[in-house]
């Protein structure tokens, strides 16, 4: 009997998967948005600046917001820039922990433009 060979250069067909579709995206923006940041502070910076502030994934990077900011809000964003707060050592009686670090987006657009972030 002939023994069958195999040819190991053969191109291997692979699916790339297409993110383009609104349900992914709703997805990417629900992982990477967390919410908007309403304090005073924030509302002073978005009145005089036109920057806000959203708390975002802790592994979200300035592209990706960026690139959400826009699509979701019908901006222009001109820049972000993101702070990254670490989480407190805390004790509840004998047990000691951490709580979760946090990231923090302020997102400049354009003059001229809003978003409404409290409907």
């Amino acid at each position: 009997m002939p023994k069958k060979t195999t040819d190991s250069k053969a191109p291997v067909k692979t699916e790339v998967a297409n993110n383009t579709n609104k349900a992914s995206f709703k997805t990417n923006t629900i992982k990477l948005l967390k919410k908007p940041v309403v304090t005073e502070k924030s509302a002073m910076l978005g009145k005089d600046n036109n920057e806000y502030v959203f708390k975002v994934d802790i592994s979200a990077d300035k592209a990706n917001i960026k690139k959400v900011i826009s699509d979701l809000y019908k901006v222009n964003v001109e820049s972000v820039n993101t702070i990254i707060r670490k989480g407190k050592e805390v004790r509840f009686g004998k047990v000691s922990g951490k709580r979760s670090d946090e990231k923090f987006a302020i997102v400049k657009i354009k003059k001229g433009q809003t978003i409404n972030i409290i409907k």
